[in-house]
């Protein structure tokens, strides 16, 4: 197969703003809104009873079927459930916690232990706790399972943030470096206990933190960092790097190995993530470390808006991120990555017009528009013989169209092993 060289675009940066702001810890909202499952599992837990006191760390539902819970990030008052659609899952039953200042001690998961972690046990901590990478949204565990059966060569800490607005897995590795970097060799160890894959921590115009920053993390890192420039999607180009080039890998977020180097040394669930909150009607971009739970507007209320205010919120991403219907009712989860708040709506879709740039854009050498009129035709024979089945969901395609066609969306298939982070050379 060949591969389109220089494929990919490019995009104003508007990173170093937020990279040059302090990292900002917010405090807990008085209502949090945790998920709890889709609507469709509903029957399967039992949940906290409204006005029963939990402390942080305990468990809010639990799943006996599954042998699983859903933990606070802090404690408070059950205060009823509803069903709310969350951006790119569908509708979820949540909780809702009034927060207590005044609750217990925090629970861990469980007692430390002072053995060294085998694969076994990091599998079973990084379930209990109920890691999700924020890269993909995927289980933490359900990934490294899947990494280990297929014999991966080499584990990638996805620190890269190519987005123009995002820059929360660069933040989280300048903040805590040490952490992610421990995590990760865990992660490699859940892999395999026999022979764990090499590991490497990879990074995405990290001098846009500043050039001191950028020294004093790669002096942290050393040989373990490798940071790499060029067009936007940069994951299914890093074949043309020496650690890459004819190896399988897979790749995790640096949040996700912050939570498990937590759960497994402290065992404590996740309680926070690092979000970047940017967009057209921010006044000042930065980076801000959340409780897990909070709505989306109280975020945005910590922040500088424009006076016009905002007329759409996204989360994730700004090229292949999902639309808030209600901030209020929206809440910050271990994948919310990015909040864009937007001074204006997209522009309106109109019909393909056949330029082509959607193709000259796409990484992986997909005819988005041609294999697009296939499936509106039914001529589904056609849709992977012009590439649809490599689509990755970059989302470039999509930017660059003239007619603001969401052309990665309807192009997206059923789960593939690109879509749990497992990728292999395929240039021959």
């Amino acid at each position: 197969m060949k591969w389109i060289s220089g494929a990919g675009i490019r995009l104003e940066n508007e990173r170093s703003r937020a990279l040059h702001a302090p990292l900002t810890e917010l405090p807990a909202s008085k209502r949090l809104i945790v998920p709890v499952c889709p609507e469709a599992d509903a029957d399967l837990w039992q949940i906290a009873p409204d006005g029963r006191r939990l402390s942080a760390f305990s468990a809010a539902a639990v799943c006996a079927d599954r042998g699983c819970a859903v933990s606070l990030p802090a404690g408070g008052v059950a205060a009823g459930r509803a069903v709310l659609p969350l951006p790119g899952r569908g509708s979820w039953l949540c909780l809702y916690i009034n927060t207590d200042a005044a609750t217990s001690v925090p629970h861990t998961l469980t007692r430390p232990s002072r053995q060294q972690p085998n694969r076994e046990s990091v599998l079973r901590t990084a379930e209990a706790a109920g890691i999700v990478d924020e890269v993909d949204g995927v289980p933490l565990a359900d990934k490294l399972r899947r990494f280990g059966e297929a014999g991966i060569e080499l584990l990638a800490c996805d620190a890269v943030c190519d987005d123009p607005y995002n820059t929360d897995s660069l933040c989280a590795l300048m903040e805590n470096g040490g952490d992610i970097t421990d995590g990760l060799a865990l992660a490699a160890r859940a892999c395999s206990d026999h022979r764990a894959p090499e590991t490497v921590i990879v990074t995405a115009r990290a001098a846009d933190a500043g050039f001191a920053a950028a020294r004093r993390l790669r002096a942290q890192l050393g040989n373990r960092l490798l940071n790499v420039n060029g067009k936007y999607p940069l994951w299914p180009n890093l074949r043309q790097h020496a650690p890459f080039a004819g190896r399988m890998f897979g790749r995790v977020g640096a949040q996700a190995c912050l939570r498990l180097n937590r759960a497994v040394r402290l065992h404590h669930p996740p309680e926070r993530c690092i979000v970047t909150v940017s967009g057209t009607a921010v006044r000042h971009p930065r980076n801000f470390s959340v409780l897990l739970g909070t709505p989306i507007a109280d975020v945005l209320a910590q922040c500088a808006l424009h006076q016009q205010g905002y007329r759409l919120v996204a989360v994730r991403s700004a090229l292949c991120g999902n639309a808030v219907a209600d901030p209020a009712r929206t809440p910050v989860t271990q994948d919310t990555r990015c909040i864009l708040a937007m001074a204006e709506l997209p522009p309106r879709e109109t019909v393909c017009v056949a330029c082509g740039r959607c193709a000259a854009a796409c990484p992986v050498g997909v005819f988005p528009y041609a294999a697009l009129h296939s499936a509106e035709r039914d001529e589904w024979n056609k849709v992977d013989f012009y590439g649809a089945d490599r689509c990755i969901g970059c989302g470039a395609c999509a930017a660059v169209c003239p007619a603001n066609i969401p052309l990665a969306d309807r192009l997206q298939h059923p789960p593939k092993p690109q879509a749990l982070g497992l990728w292999k050379d395929r240039r021959d």
